[in-house]
């Protein structure tokens, strides 16, 4: 019915931040947006949990990997 969701997460990890939120009809859409030092190359599980106003809640356990990169450079040919 439209109303207001309290979103809060447990165990994010500092380098990622909550950088949106819509609600949307019965939906509530949030953006989590960061970028991880370079020596965090690691597994990260995190807690993502929602009450409305009825007292109603949910929960979504997220698991995220952080995987090395190479940035090259030179010609291709």
């Amino acid at each position: 019915d439209g109303e207001e969701v309290e979103i809060r997460f447990e165990e994010l990890p500092e380098w990622l931040q909550l950088t949106g939120e819509e609600q949307n009809g019965l939906e509530t859409i949030i953006e989590l947006t960061g970028r991880p030092p370079a020596e965090d190359i690691d597994e990260y599980t995190f807690e993502i949990y929602s009450t409305d106003q009825n007292g109603q809640t949910d929960s979504l356990g997220v698991h995220i990997s952080v995987n090395p990169f190479r940035l090259l450079s030179g010609e291709i040919s």
